[in-house]
Formats: C-alpha cells, sequence, structure tokens
C-alpha cells in the first residue's frame, strides 16, 4: 500500500472527527459521539489508529467501497470506525482459530428503498490456501438504532473452538460503540452456518418475541415425539433458548439435541444499552 493511499483511507475514515463530535469536545480535542461533555484522547487519527489497526489483510478497494457506500449513509465517522473495528476482531478471532492468516475481503452497500438508503451491509470473508472459509455479515440500521449480525458461516475445520462466541461479543460490542441499542441475530444450527443456535442459546441470548418463542417451542414438542422422548416441562409462555439448551429429559440432552442437531433457527433481540 503506497503511503499516499494510506494517507486517503485514513483520512476517508477519520474526517470530521478531530473538530469534535456533536454535543461535546473541548478546544482542538474531539468530542465523544453520544456524550455531552468529555473528549476523546488526544492524538493524531494515525496515532490513535495504531492501537486499533485496519485489518492488514484487507484491499485498498474493499475499504473505499465501504467508506463510499457508507457515505451514502451518511454515517458518522465513528460509526464507520466501529464497524472497521468489528471486521478486525472477527478476522482476528478467525486467524487464532485457524493459526496463521488468511486472506480477507469487505463488501459493502448501502440498501433502502428506492434513492433513499438506510441500511448499510457489510461483509466479511476469509480464507486460505487449504478451503477453510469463514464469513460474517453485519447490518447497519441508524434510523432503527439497530445492528443486524445477518449470518454467520464457517467451514468445518474453523467450528467448536469458541468463534460463535467471540462473533457474539463483537457483535454487541460493535453496536455498542457504532451508538446502536440493540443487536438483532439469526441463531441457526445446520450444515452450513456457523452453529450459533446451541452456544448462543448457553449465552443466555433471549427470543425477539412471543412468535419465536411459540414457534420454535412447537419445533421442540414435535422433535420430542418423533425422537420417543418424554414430555418437557418446560412453560411455552416464558421459555427463553437457555432453558431449551439445558433441558433434560429421562437423563438425556434432549434440548442440546434439538438445538445442535435439528436444522432450526430463531430470531433474537440483545439489548447493549
Amino acid at each position: 500500500m503506497t503511503d499516499q493511499l494510506t494517507d486517503a483511507i485514513l483520512d476517508s475514515l477519520f474526517v470530521g472527527i478531530i473538530k469534535g463530535g456533536p454535543g461535546s469536545g473541548y478546544h482542538e480535542h474531539p468530542g465523544r459521539p453520544g456524550h455531552v461533555g468529555g473528549s476523546l484522547p488526544s492524538g493524531s487519527p494515525r496515532e490513535r489508529l495504531l492501537t486499533k489497526p485496519i485489518p492488514m489483510g484487507f484491499s485498498d478497494e474493499g475499504i473505499m467501497e465501504f467508506n463510499e457506500e457508507a457515505a451514502r449513509l451518511d454515517l458518522e465517522q465513528f460509526q464507520r470506525q466501529a464497524l472497521m473495528n468489528g471486521a478486525n476482531d472477527f478476522a482476528r478471532s478467525v486467524e487464532k482459530i485457524a493459526g496463521h492468516p488468511m486472506d480477507w475481503t469487505l463488501g459493502a452497500r448501502a440498501e433502502g428503498g428506492g434513492l433513499r438508503k438506510h441500511i448499510l451491509a457489510f461483509d466479511i470473508t476469509g480464507t486460505d490456501s487449504a478451503g477453510e472459509r469463514a464469513t460474517m455479515q453485519l447490518r447497519l440500521k441508524p434510523e432503527n438504532r439497530v445492528l443486524e449480525l445477518a449470518y454467520t458461516r464457517a467451514s468445518t475445520g474453523l467450528r467448536q473452538h469458541g468463534l460463535a462466541t467471540s462473533i457474539l461479543e463483537t457483535a454487541k460490542r460493535t453496536a455498542l460503540n457504532a451508538g446502536m441499542d440493540s443487536v438483532h441475530l439469526l441463531a441457526v444450527s445446520n450444515q452450513t452456518n456457523l452453529a450459533g443456535a446451541y452456544v448462543w442459546a448457553k449465552q443466555g441470548v433471549k427470543f425477539a418475541d412471543d412468535y419465536e418463542r411459540n414457534r420454535v417451542m412447537e419445533r421442540y414438542m414435535r422433535f420430542l415425539h418423533n425422537e420417543g422422548h418424554g414430555k418437557t416441562t418446560l412453560d411455552h409462555r416464558t421459555a427463553n433458548p437457555i432453558d431449551i439448551a439445558n433441558d433434560v429429559i429421562d437423563g438425556k440432552q434432549t434440548g442440546r439435541d434439538f438445538l445442535v442437531n435439528t436444522n432450526i433457527d430463531y430470531e433474537v433481540h440483545i439489548p447493549v444499552r
């Protein structure tokens, strides 16, 4: 990457930050977005970037595309940086599991009805020479103050090593840093997607609404019947994913079996503030 191109990328990421955020800032210190009073740490954008670097494997073109699409939504600079930091965290988590660097690509597109765009879809994909692959898509919805973890996919060799837990933490941290109020995600268990249905259930996530609760509980009842298990004592009106994950019938971990080995998905809402 040339010095001039590096400068252009950094300027596009940080323009506007050093003059102060909305409602705050003192003298030449940048304000803290979303806060009244106080300032961000001193130092140039390039100095601050040293502590949270742009992922080494992401191409110049991918970063430029991200900034162009983010500009179509008039995203605040702190929101752009929150997403880039989230991408960096995801890449680091995957490479730690893989045990070696991977090739990374970014994809971004502004979405919405007509000419007015109000959603930024942000894709991060890593691959290596052995064919291992991991993908995460985030969808930022500033008007709704929501970050959606739209989907995650990972090759078999990258699963069962804490990746699902790491992704959930990355999504929550990214949402908070981007000024969002909550994370929405679709927990899935099948052969294509990262098996977050059981892992995220054990993290204590809750169903997005009563519809999701009733839908999954009905599936669980059918599963128990088809597998010849007894009836569960779970309350259909209050059960959450962790209750299903911990359900044991006749000494068998029926809830875990259901969430891990069946093609199941459910929507989750996680407040981050």
